[in-house]
């Protein structure tokens, strides 16, 4: 029996617990070692002090936007190529794969430009205080100047799924994040070059990433094939990769909008307060990640099922993606609410105000985060069952439609607060909303209703 044939098999057949884990583990993993050395670089440089700390947190939102591009070409590219590799057109996947990763180069090249250019206006505007700018601009001058290399690599790593390589894709994260973690320390305390060290550390540890995947790609190894001469300045291959590329960036910008708003919005209250935005930040994206992960494994089994009008397994799935993300929901709001200052404290080193201020963050989510779990397969369900609209409003709405007017009036209410209010209030919402479109959905799912009642919309 063939791979493919396996996958099909896999959708169609397996136990719906098996499927789960064996589609959606390997991305959980990934996610997780990329948010985990996000969390130790913010370990070691909480070292050096809360300036210090607040300066990356100030950078982080661009680093949100280089992931964006990277993924707008990475993800509209995979897309397609899976598609293509599918009916043998393999001229067709060398030539969007081509198309999409020179073009994301370029797209780097241009953000390292404009970046470097505004580079002191948009750290102030990111919240940077006259203590956090000279490290900040350190940090931020080193990342962007290759922020192609960032771009480029997470571009490479989506078509490298898009082969079913998942595993290669793995390792590669695997062996970038801790090297990561091993020079952190190298460069910060023992070359004694502190927030620069750190972003040093980063950009090898990116650059080493890339080299296997451009060694990968040279090798017989790829199905792919990656090379000047496949690049086709075509409408159609950019329209493509755009169509399914620019709502993942689009999430990104959000993202990076959203947590440049709220360091501005808790700058005012010092240092220590931005620095304790940041540590609570990441740790909340460690904890995230694994729902992230899930998800992806969770969507082509209900698409699948959904595709196949088994919707007996469609429901069967939906049930067991529920029972399992509110299950671990429950567990890690547990551990937020009543472990939140020891948490912090990790990352303090004897500063009690990042203490309170982190531990309030870590609180106001946890106990919301129950909801995270649900909406995140609500969300996900509508994508998988071709409901643009519902799936695009819904995943917009928690750093957006929510968020964005909950941070610009609630700390002119309760002060800072009401910054820490914000996120909690947008999860809120942003589920009681999910909640409600499922509604028609899960009735149509009962009623086992047929085709009609599940027409994709096509429509954004």
């Amino acid at each position: 029996m063939s791979e493919k044939d396996k996958r099909i098999r896999l959708l169609s057949e397996g136990k719906v617990s098996t499927v789960l884990l064996k589609l959606g583990l390997p991305t959980i993993i990934g996610m997780l070692i990329s948010a985990l050395y996000n969390v130790v670089d913010a370990y070691f440089i909480s070292w050096l002090g809360p300036s210090q700390m607040a300066a990356v947190s100030i950078v982080f939102p661009v680093v949100q936007v280089v992931i964006g591009l990277g993924l707008t070409f990475g993800t509209g590219a995979a897309s397609c190529i899976s598609r293509y590799m599918g009916d043998g057109n393999m001229f067709a996947a060398n030539k969007t794969a081509s198309s999409a990763i020179f073009s994301s180069i370029a797209a780097g090249a241009a953000i390292t430009i404009v970046s470097l250019f505004f580079c002191e206006e948009l750290l102030i505007a990111l919240g940077a205080s006259e203590t956090i700018l000279p490290y900040a601009k350190s940090y931020f001058t080193v990342y962007m100047l290759f922020a192609t290399v960032g771009v480029c690599y997470i571009a490479m790593n989506n078509v490298v799924i898009s082969e079913g390589a998942a595993r290669m894709s793995m390792l590669v994260m695997l062996l970038g994040g801790i090297l990561n973690i091993l020079l952190d320390p190298v460069f910060i305390f023992m070359f004694r070059l502190g927030v620069y060290g750190a972003a040093v550390a980063t950009v090898i540890s990116q650059i080493s990433m890339l080299a296997i995947f451009i060694w990968y790609f040279s090798s017989s190894r790829a199905n792919v094939e990656i090379a000047p001469r496949h690049i086709a300045f075509e409408k159609k291959v950019y329209l493509d990769v755009l169509k399914i590329g620019l709502p993942m960036f689009a999430f990104q910008l959000l993202s990076g909008v959203s947590m440049g708003m709220t360091n501005t919005a808790i700058s005012e209250y010092g240092d220590a307060a931005v620095a304790s935005i940041g540590i609570a930040l990441r740790i909340l994206a460690l904890v995230s990640y694994v729902i992230f992960g899930f998800v992806k494994g969770f969507q082509p089994l209900a698409g699948y099922s959904y595709g196949a009008g088994n919707y007996g397994r469609l429901k069967e799935s939906t049930a067991a993606a529920l029972k399992w993300t509110g299950g671990y929901c429950a567990v890690v709001a547990l551990s937020l609410c009543f472990f939140n200052h020891e948490i912090m404290g990790l990352f303090s080193h004897g500063d009690m105000n990042i203490v309170q201020i982190g531990g309030s963050v870590l609180l106001c989510n946890g106990a919301v985060f129950i909801l995270f779990g649900f909406f995140m397969v609500y969300s996900t369900l509508f994508l998988a069952l071709g409901k643009a609209r519902e799936g695009m409003i819904l995943n917009l709405s928690r750093q957006g439609i929510f968020f964005i007017p909950a941070i610009l009036t609630l700390p002119g209410i309760f002060g800072m607060d009401g910054v820490i209010y914000s996120q909690p209030v947008a999860e809120v919402l942003s589920f009681a909303l999910a909640f409600l479109l499922f509604i028609p959905l899960k009735r149509a799912l009962d009623g086992h209703a047929g085709a009609t009642a599940f027409a994709p919309d096509h429509g954004v």
